[in-house]
């Protein structure tokens, strides 16, 4: 929690995601993620099966960043527990989660309380 990750550290991590069949929960929280840290995080995510927990509270996820992962997430049928609070993302992330769940059936509980205003909201209100 709160460490700084430079770019191998974002690539270890995804190459531990991908490569891991034991891995049942990840939580990675308040580490300002960059954009090519959430590519390398996804990648990871994409081919992982075994992980049924995912913590990024606090990782200043943005739109961009919500694309990212929810392309990857889409393709995950593993995880049942999502934690994206108090990031930076808004409506088109939002909208990115939502093509995410159409796909996702594994998903059973996520998180996303104190993102940008009206985001929880407008999500709720539209599914």
């Amino acid at each position: 929690k709160g460490n700084s990750i430079l770019r191998r550290g974002a690539q270890a991590i995804g190459d531990m995601l991908e490569n891991s069949k034991s891995i049942l929960q990840f939580g990675f929280c308040h580490h300002n993620l960059s954009l090519d840290d959430i590519s390398f995080i996804s990648h990871g995510l994409r081919h992982n099966q075994s992980l049924k927990s995912l913590d990024l509270m606090g990782n200043s996820l943005n739109d961009f960043s919500l694309a990212i992962l929810s392309k990857a997430l889409s393709d995950n049928q593993s995880i049942e527990f999502l934690c994206l609070d108090f990031n930076d993302f808004g409506l088109v992330g939002i909208e990115c989660i939502a093509d995410m769940l159409r796909l996702n059936a594994s998903l059973r509980e996520l998180h996303l309380f104190g993102n940008r205003k009206g985001t929880c909201s407008i999500f709720v209100k539209n599914c």
